[in-house]
């Protein structure tokens, strides 16, 4: 009897077998969670952008006609876009320096994020937020927009960076082995 009976459970399966537990004829077997892999939280780092960018679209138009439960309700679901675009990269950077994944599934990613076109690309955009910064003073709309799909995009370029090398032992001056200081010229002028 190696696996006669499958009872599923939310998002844990328990499978009746003598084989892989002798005593108690039980395993449990966890199913990942989608947005535990690399490509889930890129996935997370877009639907806050997409959030984000949306509810300070929705926001920005027609201000003083909504009450004050929609703009609490638009500003709740800004901030979590918000924490959306910034906790799924970090996540990310997290899972990539403890070596979570396999090579071969981050390898590809940092390939594309690494690349000189993602670093122009977050060039461009930090200029095209300056310009729609200078064209549209008073409505900062665009601005935000581009701003969100910047943060995006360099957060998610940064997760993939090699980690920096720590500091070695600072190297300190020994100054009982230093000579005292002579000068030929002390007082003169």
């Amino acid at each position: 009897m190696q696996a006669s009976q499958k009872v599923s459970k939310g998002s844990v399966t328990i499978s009746r077998s003598t084989k892989l537990l002798p005593g108690s004829g039980v395993q449990l077997r966890m199913r990942r969670n989608p947005f535990d892999t690399p490509l889930g939280l890129i996935f997370l780092t877009g639907v806050g952008c997409v959030v984000s960018s949306l509810s300070f679209y929705a926001m920005d138009r027609h201000w003083g006609s909504r009450s004050i439960d929609t703009i609490v309700l638009q500003f709740a679901v800004l901030m979590a876009g918000i924490a959306l675009l910034f906790w799924a990269p970090s996540q990310l950077r997290e899972g990539v320096l403890n070596e979570q994944w396999p090579a071969a599934m981050v390898d590809p990613l940092r390939r594309v994020a690494q690349h000189p076109a993602c670093r122009a690309l977050i060039g461009f955009l930090f200029v095209a937020m300056l310009v729609a910064l200078g064209i549209d003073v008073h409505h900062s709309l665009y601005f935000w927009e581009i701003f969100y799909v910047q943060q995006a995009i360099m957060h998610l370029s940064n997760a993939f960076a090699p980690p920096r090398r720590k500091p070695g032992p600072r190297t300190t001056l020994d100054w009982t082995k230093v000579p005292p200081l002579h000068s030929e010229h002390w007082g003169e002028r």
